[in-house]
């Protein structure tokens, strides 16, 4: 019984500091370092905490272990070493795995699969987190497609069209320069005396959308465009917010799915 609680305090916690992080995300898009450092003290104690706990299977806590960082801020590292995502989502997904290195999160599952086996729950975590983004995109790009589908750049490529549906929207010039943390995903720029469209299929994590809000007033300024001309662009969709999702569905199902589908197989 003290497991379980141990568990749901465990869980509490991790659900308390992706939810706070999913706020800063989305409003600031920049999670400060010394909250980041506060949730990873509070990570490793509890993972000491674990460890001990379970020090009498200790050779399987350590496999489990090195799966579980293996497969997630492994993983992750690698996507933000090379920028496709922020570090704040690797420290997220870093601290999550030492708080779950072990399959205990699934003693609390509302829905569960008797197995002998069970997926680190990094694992899930990350499935779940990665369905919600699809999901969430889909919607939007049904949103999209309804509403904006006559405003798609011509002469552009499937892949761009696809990108501008599931990921952005429609706004003028003028409602863009006093938005915050959108980047534009059509580009006027000046070429030969004229105004052309550059499209793109997403931003860098590292722009500063000011300086498109600078450069797009400047052309505005000088007559070169209007404020009522159209422009894509986009919010993105924090990560964090994603990943409170995913572990939230972990909490209440583990690896049911996954575990019913592999014996279905």
């Amino acid at each position: 019984m003290f497991d379980q609680y141990f568990v749901v305090l465990k869980a509490f916690i991790a659900i308390l500091f992706l939810a706070w992080f999913s706020i800063l995300d989305y409003k600031t898009r920049d999670i400060p370092d010394k909250y980041i450092w506060l949730w990873g003290f509070v990570s490793i104690a509890l993972f000491i905490a674990t460890l001990f706990l379970y020090r009498t299977v200790l050779r399987l806590f350590i496999i489990y272990t090195i799966l579980s960082i293996i497969i997630g801020p492994g993983l992750f590292g690698l996507l933000s070493y090379f920028e496709l995502m922020g570090w704040a989502d690797f420290f997220a997904i870093l601290w999550i795995t030492l708080m779950f290195p072990i399959p205990d999160l699934y003693q609390i599952n509302i829905v569960s699969f008797p197995s002998f086996f069970h997926f680190p729950p990094i694992i899930p975590i990350i499935l779940y987190s990665s369905l919600s983004i699809a999901l969430i995109a889909i919607f939007r790009g049904i949103h999209t497609l309804v509403k904006y589908r006559n405003l798609l750049p011509p002469n552009t490529s499937i892949k761009d069209k696809l990108a501008l549906i599931f990921t952005g929207r429609v706004v003028s010039i003028k409602e863009y320069l006093s938005m915050r943390h959108y980047y534009p995903l059509t580009i006027p720029k000046v070429k030969d005396g004229k105004i052309t469209y550059i499209v793109r299929r997403s931003f860098d994590i590292y722009e500063e959308y000011e300086e498109y809000q600078r450069e797009l007033e400047e052309m505005l300024n000088k007559g070169l465009i209007k404020a009522d001309d159209k422009i894509w662009v986009t919010y993105g969709i924090p990560f964090i917010i994603p990943l409170l999702l995913g572990f939230i569905c972990t909490v209440i199902i583990g690896d049911t799915p996954i575990l019913y589908i592999l014996f279905r197989l």
